[in-house]
């Protein structure tokens, strides 16, 4: 998991060096520079997307709501805290509006981004089940956000200075995998959901509605 996320974190840290020098060229994850921008290009497009299942938004919020008791009121967990409840934002506004839902999704993004160096080490440390936890639940909402995330693609076309390429990824079935695999039995009864996500993908890698 340390590996992986900071790879990915450092390549986005790379692109928006390079992009603020004036390199040019498309910019990845431009959203994190042009948010504002973006939401007027988007909106159009993704204000009346339908919600997803909404037995999906209900075991996601439930399941996020469950790790409460890990983080809530937890001295010294106040980095796991926020990350919690940025999940439990983008959980609880899939039963809301799918464009609200991705707007919280991006804000995560940005936030993990934004992290200071100890903090993001805190949540990739793979000794830290919480922080295991917590990316299980993360990855295992982009899942679920499956066609939200592909329609928001869909629109990268029509944005200037980005690429078709440039949209949230709908996740890593194989990381999924890899945090599920981490949890320890102390933890296990936190971590049904994401379980659950990974056994639907097993049998069907299109149910939650991915297409590609």
């Amino acid at each position: 998991m340390a590996e992986y996320m900071s790879f990915i974190r450092g390549i986005i840290i790379v692109a928006i060096a390079v992009y603020c020098r004036g390199a040019g060229g498309r910019l990845m994850f431009a959203r994190f520079l042009e948010d504002e921008r973006e939401k007027k290009v988007l909106e159009p497009h993704m204000r009346e997307l339908p919600l997803i299942e909404r037995a999906w938004a209900e075991g996601a919020l439930e399941g996020v709501e469950g790790l409460r008791a890990l983080v809530d009121g937890v001295e010294g967990r106040e980095v796991e805290r926020g990350y919690w409840e940025l999940i439990g934002e983008i959980a609880r506004m899939l039963l809301v509006s799918s464009w609200k839902a991705y707007l919280a999704l991006s804000e995560h993004y940005k936030w993990w981004m934004m992290l200071p160096h100890d903090k993001f080490q805190r949540l990739v440390d793979p000794n830290n089940q919480v922080a295991i936890l917590l990316g299980a639940h993360w990855i295992a909402l982009q899942q679920i956000m499956a066609p939200i995330c592909e329609a928001e693609e869909k629109c990268a076309t029509k944005m200037p200075q980005r690429s078709p390429e440039a949209g949230i990824s709908v996740g890593i079935i194989r990381w999924l995998k890899y945090l599920n695999a981490q949890v320890d039995r102390e933890h296990a009864a936190y971590n049904r959901w994401p379980r659950w996500v990974e056994a639907q993908l097993d049998r069907d890698r299109g149910f939650f509605g991915r297409t590609r």
